[in-house]
């Protein structure tokens, strides 16, 4: 085994990438400026996938073909875009802070959904870090609903604070069948949020979460909380707990501690 030395090494999300490199399509996302050539463990070879500040790889939107074992109960997932343009202080994202990335064409989401009904399929997930970064991530979902028979029950990762006095995009969300939604809060104490990168008040979340409720009483809202951050206390945490769910602001809240990892 020693002696096996690869020439070219795919690594990162490489699901496509093997097949756009024989097609020529990746090999310009070589790592380094050595005509893609890097030194790793004693011998040299070409690595694809390395940079991920780049996304190489076209969102997934899978096929589902008339073998497959699936029914009613199942929920697929797909995704509309490949990175997320924020840049959150404790995300671990790999493709955090993307500017453009690849889109999801209309048509594919619009045969992806057909298929999956045909099995009976109705709930789904969508993958993207974000689905909601964006204006024209929730129009492409929302076009392609416009064009099927049934109305799918969408949930995602999605961010609160963009949609403060957005009716039309809260609107286009819940039309769209993205109604079972996961934020992630963090923290609703201000002086905490703004050392994430977020700055949010309490003020405005608690109303952002109101507009969204009040449009929509069926949107399923969900956060994630972090326990441990900078300028957060006992008091403001469970303070803010009880307001959130007395006043059914969110349907659940889910804590972690804040982690440090290597």
């Amino acid at each position: 085994w020693n002696e096996v030395k690869p020439d070219v090494i795919f690594q990162g999300r490489s699901i496509h990438l093997f097949e756009d490199w024989l097609k020529g399509e990746s090999k310009e996302e070589y790592r380094n400026e050595q005509n893609g050539i890097t030194t790793y463990k004693n011998f040299k070879a070409a690595v694809v996938g390395e940079n991920k500040s780049i996304p190489t790889e076209h969102p997934i939107v899978p096929r589902l073909y008339d073998d497959y074992a699936l029914g009613e109960t199942d929920v697929i997932q797909f995704e509309t875009r490949l990175g997320c343009k924020f840049n959150c202080t404790f995300c671990n994202y790999d493709f955090r802070n993307i500017k453009n990335p690849k889109i999801t064409a209309v048509d594919s989401l619009v045969k992806f959904f057909s298929e999956a009904h045909s099995h009976g399929i109705t709930n789904f997930y969508s993958a993207d870090d974000t689905i909601n970064e964006t204006d024209d991530k929730i129009d492409t979902i929302h076009q392609a609903v416009k064009e099927l028979d049934f109305m799918p029950n969408i949930a995602s990762f999605a961010r609160q604070d963009v949609l403060y006095n957005k009716p039309d995009r809260i609107e286009k969300m819940s039309e769209a069948g993205l109604t079972s939604l996961f934020f992630g809060i963090e923290t609703v104490n201000y002086e905490a949020n703004k050392m994430i990168r977020k700055g949010s008040t309490p003020e405005r979340i608690i109303e952002t979460l109101k507009q969204i409720k009040s449009h929509n009483p069926n949107f399923f809202l969900f956060s994630g909380m972090i326990i441990g951050l900078t300028h957060e206390n006992e008091n403001s945490i469970r303070h803010f707990n009880d307001v959130m769910l007395a006043d059914k602001l969110l349907d659940g809240i889910g804590y972690m501690p804040l982690r440090i990892m290597e």
